[in-house]
């Protein structure tokens, strides 16, 4: 696995990370529900724009799992990631405090987090780092977007459900380090940056508000 970073030609000069994701990792930490909300926001980016997203958790807060915006998979649905996570909220807030509290740069404690969250339905090893991301672990959201930018394959980030437990844990302690070569802070930055105002983001015209827009979707 290659990691490129010849793409990198400006320098940030804020930190939207710090600003924004702050909030989203205190609040998603302080209870079971803002857990939930957490880990729900990552739940519907999958596939979908950012910009979009707010509707869809206005949607799943009116209709619950009856929501249309729920229907995407095949043999494994959005709506079943969802049905797992409110069945288990209280359980997984307590578990990823203690991941926390047992460091939150740690490259085998993070690893094992991500696995750990890997066990909801739809959740791969990159939403699982999406999710921890928020909650302020050192480790960031290889997407579709981010690896355009590295010229990276899917298959470099994708988990094969086959995979025997040591090799899938040696392959997520891979992904962690390469994300810590730049650091959480620089991938949230970079990401927002680097998809505003596209094609499915007109509404957010910058970086700032991309970033800002988490917050919208994950503080209910």
């Amino acid at each position: 696995m290659t990691f490129q970073m010849e793409y990198v030609t400006t320098k940030l000069t804020r930190s939207m990370y710090s600003t924004h994701a702050s909030k989203i990792a205190q609040y998603g930490l302080n209870s079971p529900h803002g857990t939930h909300n957490v880990m729900r926001f990552a739940l519907c980016t999958i596939r979908k724009p950012t910009s979009g997203c707010l509707d869809q958790i206005k949607d799943i807060e009116i209709n619950g799992l009856e929501s249309r915006h729920l229907n995407f998979g095949n043999t494994v649905t959005k709506r079943d990631g969802l049905a797992y996570m409110i069945k288990h909220k209280v359980r997984i807030h307590k578990d990823l405090n203690e991941f926390a509290k047992n460091g939150l740069d740690d490259v085998d404690n993070i690893a094992h987090a991500i696995d750990y969250l890997m066990a909801i339905p739809n959740i791969g090893m990159v939403k699982s780092g999406f999710i921890l991301q928020m909650l302020g672990f050192d480790v960031a959201c290889i997407d579709s977007h981010n690896l355009t930018r590295l010229g990276w394959k899917q298959s470099q980030v994708s988990i094969p459900k086959t995979l025997k437990y040591e090799s899938r844990i040696k392959k997520i302690k891979k992904y962690v380090k390469l994300n810590q070569i730049k650091g959480t802070e620089y991938w949230w930055n970079s990401w927002c940056d680097y998809v505003a105002g596209n094609v499915g983001n007109r509404a957010l015209t910058t970086g700032e508000a991309v970033s800002e827009f988490h917050v919208q979707c994950v503080i209910r």
